[in-house]
């Protein structure tokens, strides 16, 4: 809303408008939550019939009226955003980055990694998680899935020599 509401301001400063926003989720740039909402005021759910109603409106805005759709995106940045996705959900968040890309896309990421897989209980500390530390892939990980979802030639251009941060050792 920030975004939105602040565009026409900036288009008028620089003297053009070249960019949009989107509502929704990474793991997910197919669902557009802009119009899920228009249906859910329309629809309200109020039982498992709705629910399941709504799991239908999903489906069908999915695969009729995607928010990003497949192969028509040049570049993908990402910094500091793919550690705030839930582990169960990182797979996913992989392959939405790669069916939205154009043949020849690139993502350039710059998020913190870990050389050590993170345990149950430092994913669950709120403090690490919004520090995007607890969310970290760790590093072979994000290497693996970017490989498994067709990604090639991956490169990486900047690795640190020190940690950003040590958690327990």
């Amino acid at each position: 809303k920030l975004a939105r509401d602040n565009a026409p301001v900036i288009a008028n400063a620089v003297g053009y408008s070249n960019v949009s926003f989107h509502y929704g989720q990474i793991q997910d740039l197919s669902l557009d939550w802009d119009k899920l909402a228009v249906w859910l005021k329309a629809n309200p759910v109020s039982s498992t019939d709705g629910l399941k109603a709504l799991e239908t409106e999903k489906d069908r805005l999915r695969a009729e009226e995607p928010m990003i759709p497949d192969n028509s995106v040049d570049v993908i940045v990402s910094n500091c955003v793919l550690n705030l996705v839930a582990a169960h959900e990182k797979s996913q968040l992989v392959s939405e980055i790669f069916r939205v890309l154009k043949p020849g896309g690139r993502i350039a990421i710059s998020d913190i990694v870990s050389d050590e897989v993170v345990p149950e209980h430092l994913m669950a500390d709120a403090n690490l998680w919004s520090g995007c530390i607890s969310g970290a892939f760790h590093e072979l990980e994000l290497l693996t899935e970017l490989e498994k979802v067709g990604f090639q030639g991956v490169k990486i251009d900047k690795w640190e020599a020190e940690p950003f941060a040590v958690v327990e050792g």
